[in-house]
């Protein structure tokens, strides 16, 4: 069966953690992790890079550091669901906005209207499917009304917005390096911030609240979050032949997009932005029962599918809050939609193969 995301791993990668199990120095001390978070301080021009155990505490971390235990957060109700997880880690009140129809990112004229209504002191704003959102138009309404930017671009590693690279917009950001993303350590995350106090807070509590001059004295209830060497040696190896991965992505989009009928709709991308396409995903507007079918075809011929994220406000944890509310669009991806097999393993073949399949449904 070939997976939805066809992830290669090289002699050169496991190499890169053998030599860290022969240095003994296997958990988050080492010089590997140290060269992670230097290198993601770099690239992104970022103060702070932490590494972290995954995304989702990345996303866990960045509302620790930024003091919103208990705040209003407003998160899109199409996207994976660590985006609604880690407010309610922290008693948050989540406030789910539907997407927008062409860039399946967080509609940010219902977000505006939501604002008018109350007070909203953060947004997690995913990149979906690593297509960058309006970021202009997301930080003219956080000064409007005083929100903070927490960018998750855990999908969009390679994705950039105008001159800056995506991880690089938020008040914070943060990564993800599961194994099914552009650039993977099996698992892990990584948050990236300009604020010197957010940095302090996640670093303390990333590592159970430990104080920095008393050993085993915990100034808090902290949380063990951190990356071990091994994973950042693979990460490590794995961003040397990034370049290829990126250039992979937009090839595998191209021929999608060359092979496809033109019955079938796509993310559309703002002004200025270059998604890094790490997931094909694609709607058939025409009928509502596309997912089941597709993917039921695909699997008969060895491929296997997802379909878009649910709506989040939908499921048991939001469902009594949101049963009387609406997200046409996010509904609407989901039951209109697929995601199909991608990643760097895929070949042209296989695109070829997936595209007679699809365009006969």
């Amino acid at each position: 069966m070939i997976p939805v995301y066809n992830q290669i791993l090289t002699e050169d990668d496991a190499e890169a953690v053998s030599d860290v199990i022969k240095s003994q120095f296997v958990t988050h001390i080492g010089k590997e992790t140290k060269e992670l978070e230097n290198t993601f301080e770099k690239d992104y021009d970022r103060r702070y890079a932490l590494s972290c155990a995954n995304g989702t505490a990345a996303l866990h971390l960045a509302l620790v550091g930024l003091n919103l235990a208990g705040k209003t957060i407003a998160v899109q109700a199409c996207t994976f669901a660590a985006v609604a997880f880690a407010p309610a880690y922290l008693n948050c009140e989540t406030v789910f906005i539907d997407v927008d129809k062409d860039t399946w990112n967080i509609d940010l004229w219902l977000l505006e209207q939501e604002c008018k209504k109350q007070r909203i002191d953060a947004v997690i704003a995913a990149h979906n499917y690593g297509n960058p959102y309006d970021y202009d138009r997301l930080k003219e309404l956080s000064e409007r009304y005083k929100f903070f930017i927490i960018e998750d671009a855990c999908e969009a590693f390679g994705s950039t917005y105008k001159t800056k690279r995506a991880g690089s917009l938020g008040d914070v950001s943060t990564f993800s390096f599961y194994g099914n993303k552009m650039i993977t350590g099996g698992e892990g995350g990584m948050l990236l911030t300009d604020l010197e106090h957010v940095a302090i807070k996640a670093k303390l509590f990333r590592g159970q609240a430990q104080s920095r001059t008393r050993k085993f004295w915990h100034e808090d209830i902290g949380h063990n979050f951190r990356i071990t060497n091994m994973q950042s040696a693979l990460i490590l190896s794995q961003l040397k032949r990034k370049e290829d991965v990126f250039q992979k992505a937009r090839e595998n989009m191209k021929a999608y997009r060359s092979n496809l009928i033109s019955e079938y709709m796509m993310q559309k991308q703002v002004s200025g932005a270059q998604a890094c396409w790490w997931m094909v995903s694609i709607l058939h507007p025409e009928n509502a029962n596309f997912y089941e079918i597709a993917h039921e075809k695909l699997k008969e011929n060895g491929f296997d599918s997802r379909p878009i994220f649910p709506p989040l406000p939908l499921m048991p944890p939001w469902h009594d809050d949101n049963k009387d509310k609406n997200f046409p669009v996010s509904e609407m991806l989901t039951n209109y939609g697929i995601t199909l097999p991608s990643g760097p393993g895929l070949t042209d073949k296989n695109i070829m193969e997936i595209c007679k399949i699809i365009n006969e449904i």
